[in-house]
């Protein structure tokens, strides 16, 4: 049964779905219409679509046939996006919606995802894999739950409901949905992106991201990729309970995935210290631009 207490919700009711109806935050969509000829108003631009990830899924979709046909060119080709390219994706003005999250669990998944696309993006930095640079693992990590966000814009009650389970791993997060919802946010956010033709590479993480890596080649630059963001997605579920404080049980938990999860030798050796450090380096930065949505504090935020 739904969270609204309907018994119709099922993964067929999510197939159609418009990106054009998606919500976008008010400050994402101020960022956005400020764009014109001038170069720094284009990187805010550039800078509101790797912050908020309903932003960039609609940048994507709406702007495939512009972009490289290629999906390992660097960032899927948003960086080389034009002015008047991003505007157009954001045509027709008319039909565009917001959403305005009300408590700290609905502004959370902004946070999350913010925390998880900068540590992907550090992860893909350090790694210097071929076909998996830190622009693409930033759109990576940032797009993994784009599932919970469809999921909240139909039932905006469900993240406050999920964060009551009080969930220390990703693999919580999953089971306290089970309880609360008939339906897997990974499974969502695989139908919404080939629906709206998101890249496969970004289709493959969103289904995949609470999975054990996929294939017999940890090696391969897709399991990379997936590697990388599921290492961040649990980094940043240990930031969000606050286990970075207790620096030894976030390494114990962290050496835990490592342990038990097929990676590639450099991932391996990277290792729950270089995890926990370049966590430790995304937490102010996930937050500076947390702020910058115009979300407000959150308990979690706040202080920090």
């Amino acid at each position: 049964m739904a969270p609204d207490g309907t018994d119709t919700e099922s993964y067929e009711s999510y197939q159609g779905l418009a990106v054009a109806s998606f919500p976008l935050l008010p400050a994402s969509l101020a960022r956005m219409f400020s764009v014109d000829e001038h170069e720094h108003r284009l990187e805010t631009a550039r800078a509101a679509v790797r912050a908020d990830p309903c932003l960039m899924a609609r940048i994507l979709a709406r702007t495939r046939d512009a972009r490289p046909d290629n999906e390992y060119v660097a960032g899927f080709g948003l960086e080389d996006l034009t002015p008047e390219q991003f505007l157009e994706a954001m045509e027709p003005a008319d039909s565009l919606c917001s959403v305005s999250p009300k408590n700290d669990a609905q502004k959370h998944l902004w946070l999350h995802s913010l925390q998880v696309a900068l540590i992907s993006e550090a992860i893909a930095d350090t790694m210097e894999y071929e076909g998996v640079d830190g622009e693409t693992a930033h759109a990576a990590g940032l797009l993994h739950d784009l599932g919970r966000f469809v999921a909240y814009a139909r039932h905006p009650e469900l993240p406050e409901l999920i964060e009551g389970h009080r969930p220390a791993t990703p693999e919580d997060i999953v089971d306290a949905e089970s309880l609360e919802y008939p339906i897997n946010h990974s499974r969502i956010g695989e139908i919404v992106a080939v629906e709206w033709g998101l890249p496969g590479r970004l289709a493959v993480v969103m289904d995949q991201h609470h999975a054990v890596t996929p294939g017999a080649d940890v090696r391969s630059i897709d399991a990379r990729l997936l590697s990388i963001v599921r290492i961040a997605d649990l980094a940043s579920t240990l930031l969000m309970a606050d286990y970075l404080a207790r620096s030894e049980e976030f390494l114990r938990r962290m050496a835990e995935f490592f342990d038990f999860t097929p990676l590639d030798a450099a991932l391996r050796e990277f290792g729950a210290e270089g995890v926990q450090e370049v966590a430790a380096l995304a937490l102010p930065l996930s937050l500076q631009a947390f702020r910058e949505l115009r979300l407000g504090e959150t308990a979690y935020t706040e202080g920090r």
